[in-house]
């Protein structure tokens, strides 16, 4: 850090030019870790602001660049020096700014704070950038560190997920919850480059390979996706065998690359846009691909956002499970999807369940966990003018990035021209009605560190990505708890601490509040008007009950060309009748431009859909139940703010995500208690397992005929010898014999790291688990399947723990298979007797069992 500081020294006394500076911190903090990067990202922006100001870009100002000096000097606690020129326009404004120029050139910051809020000093230890990720790692495998060049999986919840996704049955539907940077991707990223051996398989050459489809919220983070897995498919044969993002604007040439792959089978993963799969040619692509098998995964990622709805919704994300549906038929069947979110409401589980899942094969597993990262500061304020004022004069004194949210796009507009007003320029708004080009316009320019704040609705959430936001304000009461989570949730994603300063004004933020959230249901008066407009301009198809509808027909009383938003409306109707099995979405077309389109809709219950009484009439009961959870988002909401001060805010989130358990770091409540971080360790739960289904162990290798059909061996070495190259060789003839969990030795003399960078990584080895004593406690059995191996040691008291592991792991797997790898004489104490006295096995050589794995692989060369 020394180097950076003495850098932005220089450049900020003019010692050298600023592009230099760019240019050299650039080259500092290649191979830098995740603290330096997010510790320095002040000094890219106050480079970035000099070059810009020197510029008369009008892009940057005094004001932007005091703001990023501020924070530059709390976070390297350090004074700096700036040049003559600095010094004068510094002075000017220093009282506003939070800063003090001393009358040797030194700037240094104020130390209090504008205006008076509750424990508003704990923003100044977002600084020192506490950690507060609580690391979890478990051992990982000889696949995982071929691909990544990590040792250890992110967490257990990873671990089990992964290993999951890839014993997946055909036709299987998998949920899977896991927190913000708990790795998510790497769900179906392993598998993925497992089964194609990292981009060097065609799909015709095994049954396995083929193309994982992943869908993401927007296009940039299809192409950031996209980026990423490409480093780790570095051995790849062509473009045609690496990752791909498919998006409008795409070349081409790169289209050409990703239709290419899709029918030849090379293509291992294809990231892409609900959009683009629901409107575009790229789902004929996908499914005449998936009709000569090279498509084997669907996934959808962010996959809550099904549940939003109001004048943000997307209906394309609901729509993809009519493209699943087809996509499913087209595989005959084996398609398997997959679901990732980091929370979930119950409401949004079901709704999950019962779109994507065709078929009883349903496997849900919950790592869900509340962030620690955020820091809660919630203040109510007599006015709005006054909520205006300490805001205006608190935004010098808060770390970047930042971004501000309110409820009303008018808000939105205003708070940009405030902030205008007050000198800043790198600020831009972001709401529903950003178009699409602006809205990758501005989330590339804050991903790059082009924009300090943004202003924005709820529309400002999917895709964004960016580690180092350290404030996320509310100004405004967002409409429930389950959206002032999901918006506290963009700061801190680097691990490392940050701001939520709920800001409101109660009687007039939930006036706002009751007009944005009466409009949320679509009551069956107007789903009725909708409909009925729909079905009187229906086309006929080839098939009598079937019939394209327009989703721009418009109601009676609607005025005015249709739009966008009318089309979302119309398309919410019919998967609302789609979901009450009244009609049945078949297809969708493009009907003009790329904002609407046409639905294809099989009639199946005509006495519902052409009678207004019967149709309110069924859809009333759904009706009212929407409009109580819409009520009840807004109680809880109400009910956080009014009991900030008695309760911690993390039992509010527990309320509305059940599987997570307590975890705060820092909230009113907490803040006037005590100062240390509230956390337990979450519980991994798996409430569906459509994997428990238990399968017959199948050995392969010398084990078949050695192990005689006996269920448990016992493979003696001579000596407890459990050094690197002796255990390595163990491991690797088990793996080729069919063994898929392997419990490994402890000790001084065992070094993991070694022995995961030797392990096997081939396919023709098979998918195995590494686990280690201390994991048995909480892996689930019921994911283990087949056989396992078990290496016992010269200490009685980890002895008896595996063996008593061992039976419980019989109980859940009737057919499965273990193999004890033990020295003679082992003991367990809780039963009195010899390991060999206490099962039905037998006995093998371990130089007996190496010597017919060696002549059997000598045959099969031949």
């Amino acid at each position: 850090m020394d180097k950076i500081f003495d850098l932005t020294q220089k450049v900020l006394l003019e010692e050298i030019e600023v592009i230099e500076g760019i240019n050299t911190l650039d080259e500092i903090l290649t191979g830098s870790d995740i603290k330096a990067l997010s510790k320095t990202s002040c000094v890219k922006r106050i480079f970035k602001c000099l070059n810009e100001i020197n510029s008369n870009s009008n892009r940057a100002s005094i004001f932007d660049l005091a703001g990023h000096l501020r924070q530059f000097i709390l976070m390297f606690q350090s004074r700096v020096k700036v040049s003559s020129k600095w010094q004068e326009i510094l002075k000017d404004l220093s009282e506003t700014v939070g800063l003090y120029v001393g009358l040797d050139g030194e700037v240094d910051t104020v130390n209090e704070f504008p205006v008076s809020i509750p424990h508003i000093e704990r923003v100044q230890e977002i600084y020192s950038l506490p950690e507060r990720r609580i690391s979890n790692a478990p051992i990982g495998d000889g696949i995982l560190n071929h691909m990544t060049g990590f040792t250890r999986y992110r967490s257990e919840a990873q671990k089990v997920m992964v290993k999951s996704c890839m014993n997946m049955e055909e036709g299987e539907t998998f949920l899977a919850a896991l927190p913000t940077g708990g790795g998510k991707s790497l769900v179906f990223l392993l598998p993925s480059f497992y089964e194609t051996e990292g981009g060097t398989l065609l799909g015709s050459l095994r049954k396995t390979v083929g193309t994982t489809i992943v869908v993401v919220p927007t296009v940039s983070l299809a192409m950031d996706q996209k980026m990423a897995a490409a480093k780790l498919f570095s051995a790849a044969i062509n473009e045609k065998y690496k990752p791909q993002a498919y998006y409008g604007d795409l070349s081409a040439e790169g289209k050409n690359v990703i239709f290419d792959g899709l029918k030849e089978g090379s293509l291992p993963i294809l990231f892409t846009s609900p959009e683009s799969i629901v409107n575009g040619s790229l789902s004929n692509e996908i499914l005449n691909a998936a009709y000569k098998g090279n498509i084997t995964r669907f996934v959808i990622d962010e996959a809550h956002i099904v549940m939003d709805w109001g004048s943000n919704f997307r209906t394309d994300f609901q729509l993809l499970t009519v493209f699943q549906k087809r996509l499913l038929k087209a595989t005959k069947g084996k398609l398997k999807t997959i679901l990732l979110s980091a929370t979930l409401t119950d409401a949004a589980t079901n709704l999950l369940k019962n779109l994507f899942c065709q078929n009883d094969k349903y496997t849900e597993i919950r790592g869900d966990e509340l962030r620690l990262e955020p820091t809660f500061l919630l203040d109510e304020n007599r006015s709005i003018k006054e909520r205006d004022g300490k805001i205006s004069k608190l935004i010098p004194y808060l770390p970047r990035p930042i971004i501000l949210y309110v409820s009303k796009k008018e808000d939105a507009v205003y708070w940009k021209g405030k902030m205008s007003e007050l000198g800043y320029r790198r600020i831009n708004t972001f709401t529903g009605d950003t178009k699409d080009l602006d809205r990758e316009r501005i989330i590339r320019q804050w991903n790059n560190d082009e924009i300090d704040i943004i202003v924005a609705t709820s529309a400002f959430g999917m895709g964004v990505d960016k580690r180092d936001i350290r404030t996320v304000i509310h100004c405004c009461l967002p409409e429930s708890v389950n959206r002032f989570y999901q918006e506290v949730g963009r700061g801190g994603r680097d691990g490392f601490a940050s701001i939520s300063l709920l800001s409101y004004q109660y009687e007039e933020d939930v006036k706002i509040q009751d007009g944005l959230t009466s409009k949320a249901v679509l009551t069956t008066e107007m789903a009725w008007k909708r409909w009925i407009a729909m079905y009187e301009k229906r086309e006929a198809t080839d098939v009598a009950d079937e019939f394209w509808f327009s989703m721009n027909a418009q109601h009676v009383g609607l005025e005015g060309p249709s739009g966008k938003s009318n089309a979302s409306w119309n398309e919410s109707v019919c998967l609302m009748l789609a979901r009450h099995g009244f009609i049945e979405i078949v297809d969708t077309l493009l009907e003009k431009g790329e904002f609407t389109r046409k639905l294809r809709l099989k009639i199946i219950n005509f006495s519902v859909i052409n009678n207004e009484t019967n149709f309110k009439a069924s859809l009333e009961p759904d009706r009212a139940k929407e409009r109580e959870r819409v009520n009840k988002d807004l109680r809880q909401m109400r009910k956080l703010i009014r009991k900030s001060e008695q309760h911690c805010i993390s039992e509010s989130f527990i309320e509305i995500y059940p599987n997570a358990v307590e975890a705060c770091g820092g909230c009113p409540s907490c803040h006037s208690d005590r100062n240390d971080l509230t956390y337990y360790r979450p519980e991994l739960r798996i409430p569906f397992n459509n994997q428990e289904i238990e399968t017959e162990a199948i050995l392969s290798g010398s084990l078949v005929e050695l192990a005689g059909g006996f269920q448990e061996v016992i493979l003696k070495p001579l000596k407890d010898d459990w050094s690197r190259e002796s255990l390595l060789h163990i491991i690797t003839e088990l793996t080729a014999c069919n063994i898929l969990t392997l419990v490994l030795p402890e000790g001084n003399n065992i070094n993991y790291t070694e022995l995961l960078k030797a392990s096997p990584t081939e396919i023709d080895w098979v998918n195995y688990t590494f686990l280690t004593r201390d994991e048995l406690k909480n892996y689930p059995l019921d994911l283990l399947k087949g056989s396992v191996a078990i290496f016992y040691q010269h200490d009685d008291f980890l002895n008896d723990q595996l063996f008593q592991w061992s039976r419980r792991f019989l109980d859940a797997h009737p057919s499965g298979i273990i193999v004890h790898v033990s020295t003679p004489n082992i003991f367990i104490p809780s039963e009195g007797k010899s390991l060999d006295n206490l099962v039905d096995y037998i006995g093998i050589n371990k130089d007996d069992f190496f010597e017919r794995q060696d002549q059997m692989f000598s045959l099969e060369m031949f």
